[in-house]
């Protein structure tokens, strides 16, 4: 009877901690970037040449974006792409229409649109960005000041097989003269081993100085990016490994005392 009662606590041993293994649980994984309050100013780097500063776009900064979201399970992640800001008054100078361009003067500077993308995911992958790319051109003597503020975060729960990057990214570049190459990024990435958040919260600053004497080409972009990947956890977190060792030990004192009695 004893050996009955030994093999039957040691088989609901062996289904608890067979239980415990099968439903361990997925990690679930929140990834956020937000470029935001995003502008630009004008500085006249030599007062006395006459050349008023002026940036000119080769597409508006307003409808020039895209975005794109891809994810792999049911828990489809959003997208917010906002291309409007006619609720603030951006742009103090004049806009003319002509080849879709728009011109600022040293008088001017303005507001981009806001970039943000936002996922979750706690049984598949998921990457999502929200992005500007212009060309501008930049008057002779005149510093480009693009200035905003970058967000990023990550958060996990649950157990900890999860990986994930949130990506705030702002860049100016002149591809003709590599000593132009200014930028910015505000990146966070890793895993949930252990680290259960992560956030970046920042204002950012970049210049692009024009101290040639002809007008020169430049590039800009805005990008908020994130991908996440979430799966089953193969090693039990400590608290699930105390629960399971616990109760084993619990069974495992149940039967010797029942063993005992026979």
């Amino acid at each position: 009877m004893s050996r009955r009662l030994s093999r039957r606590f040691t088989l609901a041993a062996l289904a608890c901690s067979a239980c415990l293994f099968s439903n361990a649980a997925f990690a679930e994984v929140n990834a956020t970037s937000r470029l935001f309050n995003t502008g630009f100013q004008l500085i006249d780097l030599d007062t006395t040449d006459g050349i008023t500063p002026e940036l000119v776009f080769s597409n508006t900064p307003w409808s020039g974006g895209y975005s794109n979201i891809t994810a792999s399970n049911d828990n489809y992640p959003y997208a917010s792409d906002y291309k409007h800001h006619h609720d603030r008054q951006a742009f103090s100078s004049s806009v003319s229409a002509g080849d879709s361009s728009v011109s600022v003067n040293y008088s001017g500077g303005g507001y981009f649109a806001n970039y943000a993308v936002a996922g979750t995911t706690a049984s598949g992958n998921f990457s999502g960005y929200s992005s500007q790319s212009i060309v501008f051109y930049l008057t002779p003597k005149t510093r480009l000041v693009v200035f905003g503020d970058a967000e990023a975060s990550l958060q996990f729960s649950g157990q900890r097989e999860a990986r994930g990057f949130a990506y705030s990214y702002a860049s100016l570049s002149n591809w003709t003269d590599s000593g132009h190459d200014v930028n910015y990024s505000g990146l966070i990435d890793g895993d949930s081993s252990w680290i259960k958040d992560k956030h970046i919260s920042e204002h950012f600053s970049i210049n692009m100085d024009n101290n040639a004497d002809h007008q020169i080409t430049g590039y800009m972009n805005l990008s908020a990016q994130v991908n996440a990947t979430s799966g089953p956890a193969p090693i039990p977190e400590p608290e699930t490994w105390a629960m399971m060792l616990g109760g084993l030990a619990a069974l495992a004192a149940v039967a010797r005392r029942r063993q005992k009695q026979a």
